[in-house]
């Protein structure tokens, strides 16, 4: 994706060129994502097992983000 200037890129060029440029740049973008989606999607077990292995590693952390909330804002006395 070229990162040139807009206007020296469109200068002289109609609405069409910029709505075809736009297009393609969103196209790029969101390209892999679907490819990287549609991977995920083949396994939906494997992918509710990664989801519930992260869930439990970070449960901790967020017990103790959560009780330090509260006891700042006065909603526990630990």
């Amino acid at each position: 994706m070229s990162r040139d200037p807009f206007p020296a890129r469109f200068d002289g060029k109609g609405y069409g060129d910029l709505k075809r440029a736009v297009a393609d740049a969103v196209i790029a973008v969101v390209e892999p994502l679907r490819g990287r989606y549609a991977e995920l999607m083949v396994d939906p077990g494997f992918l509710e097992q990664v989801l519930a292995e992260g869930a439990e590693r970070v449960r901790p952390i967020a017990r103790l983000t959560l009780g330090r909330v509260k006891k700042l804002m006065g909603l526990s006395r630990a």
